[in-house]
């Protein structure tokens, strides 16, 4: 017998020693988010103020979405954070005055929906005393808020965030694609929005490109839309299409009157509005967006300078096919299969809601991802890019090098980010209720792959995953 222990002592003392190296290089780890959980408590929580324009499904998703984000590092309502939403029903004037609340309120970020939110806090907050992390924005540069250039630091300090570039170009190739004889495209747009000249900008040349004509018809107020909209088709409109404008999207139900009774499409840059009407929408998961900007927030009040992060362009597309609007049109539009291999998800003839994809498409800088190329290799779905879920139970050293080598791994196999894979990462912050949530806000975002580091993300995954690769790692 005591041959045998001597034999076994080497293993066992081997195992002590790593598993003692495992802890202390989670040590470090550990101390900051001990360090960043103690600073805010029930009696003490982080404060966020947003701002938001109007209530809407965009603008909620987004609101959602950053509560979630914020959730997802540890800072929970009711728990350590308290939240003030303050909207402004598409009033400019509230919204100042909004906006001057927060700024002058004990908040410790201000978060700002929409280039009119961002413009309405950044006038109010000029000398940049209060962090502020924005979202929905078309165009950060030309919202004229002192921001120079994407993806670098020219900014004011006090600010970061990231920008939604609409797929524009893209959106209009698809139209083409689905009705070859498309000639006049009409739009309703309020040019006192920077994002929307942005967007209508990119519209004329895209159309002019392409060969189509791009009525226009400028507003001023949400009142507007129905009576613009129907001039439009007077003028000989075929379809609507409308990108980022803030007042249209508020004013959607009367955009889809005039469509609906001239039989014409709305093809929109807004995603989810083939759920209420359009005959297909190609844009950004606004849940996604929030959530990024709800973990940027984390980020400031774990105490980094929102001056030394750079702003970013994030567009995660997702495509909506609506084929009960297709059956009422005056002409024929058809959809291509790589429109329906694309969808996110489709209405069908009955109105019925199949939801394939919540999250189709990758995050792209340019914001214009268009899904025409695909390459052979496909997840069992049928679609790529491949949406790899990469669940952290806690940031680690060991952790921060498995996530390096997976890197080099798909860089050595050939594999192309945004190509032939998107990785998002969640991370439970050592919190094993969120960590459950954590794989069914996963699921519900349509993951091809699961890859989960370290042992109590396997035994939740085990109990969360089914009908999809799961991948191991870090498990003693």
């Amino acid at each position: 017998m005591r041959a045998i222990i001597r034999h076994l002592l080497p293993g066992i003392g081997l195992i002590a020693l790593l598993s003692g190296l495992l802890l202390m290089s989670d040590w470090g780890s550990r101390n900051r988010e001990d360090k960043h959980a103690s600073k805010f408590t029930s009696a003490n929580p982080a404060k966020i103020g947003i701002l938001q324009p109007t209530s809407n499904k965009v603008m909620d998703d987004m609101c959602q979405g950053m509560l979630a984000g914020l959730a997802s590092r540890g800072y929970r309502e009711g728990d350590n954070l308290q939240k003030t939403v303050l909207i402004a029903q598409g009033d400019q004037p509230t919204m100042a005055v909004m906006a001057q609340k927060i700024v002058s309120g004990n908040f410790d970020v201000a978060a700002s929906i929409s280039t009119l939110c961002l413009q309405s806090l950044a006038a109010a907050d000029q000398k940049g005393r209060m962090p502020m992390v924005f979202c929905g924005v078309t165009s950060p540069v030309a919202a004229a808020v002192g921001i120079k250039s994407m993806d670098s630091l020219d900014k004011p300090a006090h600010m970061t965030g990231y920008g939604t570039a609409q797929p524009v170009e893209a959106i209009f190739r698809e139209a083409v694609a689905a009705n070859p004889k498309l000639k006049v495209v009409g739009v309703v747009w309020n040019p006192a929005e920077a994002n929307s000249l942005v967007c209508t900008t990119r519209a004329r040349a895209i159309c002019k490109e392409l060969g189509l004509t791009l009525l226009e018809a400028p507003i001023e107020g949400a009142k507007d839309v129905r009576e613009a909209a129907d001039s439009l088709v007077a003028r000989g409109a075929e379809a609507f299409w409308t990108g980022g404008d803030a007042t249209v999207i508020a004013a959607y139900d009367l955009l889809q009157q005039s469509a609906t009774k001239a039989h014409i499409p709305i093809f929109s840059n807004i995603s989810g509005q083939a759920k209420a009407g359009a005959l297909f929408d190609y844009g950004a998961n606004y849940y996604e967006v929030g959530f990024a900007a709800g973990q940027l927030a984390a980020d400031v009040l774990d105490g980094h300078s929102p001056g030394d992060i750079p702003v970013h362009d994030l567009m995660p597309g997702r495509m909506g096919l609506n084929e009960k609007a297709r059956e009422s049109l005056r002409d024929t539009w058809t959809f291509t299969p790589s429109q329906y291999d694309n969808a996110g998800y489709i209405v069908e003839r009955t109105g019925d809601v199949r939801e394939i994809k919540p999250a189709a498409g990758a995050a792209t800088t340019a914001g214009v991802n268009t899904p025409d190329t695909r390459p052979a290799a496909t997840p069992a779905n049928g679609k790529l890019p491949w949406r790899i879920e990469i669940i952290l139970y806690l940031e680690s050293a060991p952790a921060e090098e498995v996530l390096g080598g997976l890197t080099e791994g798909f860089k050595q196999s050939g594999l192309v980010e945004g190509r032939d894979y998107v990785i998002h990462t969640r991370n439970a912050q050592g919190d094993m209720a969120v960590l459950n949530t954590l794989f069914d806000a996963a699921a519900s975002d349509g993951t091809d792959m699961y890859l989960t580091l370290s042992t109590p993300t396997l035994q939740a995954a085990v109990r969360k995953v089914q009908n999809r690769p799961l991948i191991f790692s870090m498990v003693s």
